[in-house]
C-alpha cells in the first residue's frame, strides 16, 4: 500500500467492503517474513469476525507463512 494511505484505515475499509460482497469460506495468507502484512490481517480480520477466526501455519508444497480462516456465510 502507498505509503500515505497507511494507518488511516483506507485498507480496512476496503478489505470489509469486499468480505461483505463475497460472503463465504475466507483464507487470508501472507508471507512469514512480512510482519506488517501478518499484523494488518490479523487486525482486521479479528475485528471484522469479532474475534471468530482461527490461523493456522503452513509449512507445505502450497503454502509457507500464516494463513487466517473465516466463514461469514452467515
Amino acid at each position: 500500500m502507498l505509503k500515505e494511505f497507511r494507518k488511516k484505515g483506507v485498507g480496512k475499509s476496503a478489505a470489509v467492503k469486499v468480505f461483505a460482497m463475497f460472503p463465504g469460506k475466507w483464507e487470508i495468507k501472507e508471507m512469514k517474513q512480512n510482519i506488517g502484512s501478518q499484523s494488518f490481517w490479523r487486525k482486521t480480520i479479528n475485528d471484522y469476525t469479532n474475534g471468530k477466526y482461527s490461523e493456522v501455519v503452513l509449512n507445505n508444497k502450497s503454502w509457507k507463512g500464516p494463513v487466517q480462516m473465516f466463514d461469514n456465510s452467515r
